[in-house]
């Protein structure tokens, strides 16, 4: 979080609660992995690391179509 800091990003206190209590849920490497992304980018606000480790989670979903399961 120091590049948070850097940044002069407010409410340090209440984005570091959120980041733990997203740790709990997502795990350590994952909330490690999107405040780095945060860093890069520069992504600080509210909400912002939640919405990086959602769009993380859903990018290593894949989804293919199988012609046995198909409704057409």
């Amino acid at each position: 979080m120091l590049e948070a800091a850097a940044a002069g990003t407010t409410r340090m206190n209440v984005k570091m609660a959120d980041a733990v209590a997203l740790a709990k849920i997502s795990g350590l490497t994952a909330v490690d992995e999107a405040l780095g992304e945060a860093a890069t980018y520069g992504r600080f606000a509210t909400g912002d690391l939640a919405s990086i480790l959602g769009s993380n989670s859903s990018r290593t979903l894949t989804h293919r179509a199988d012609e046995g399961q198909s409704l057409a």
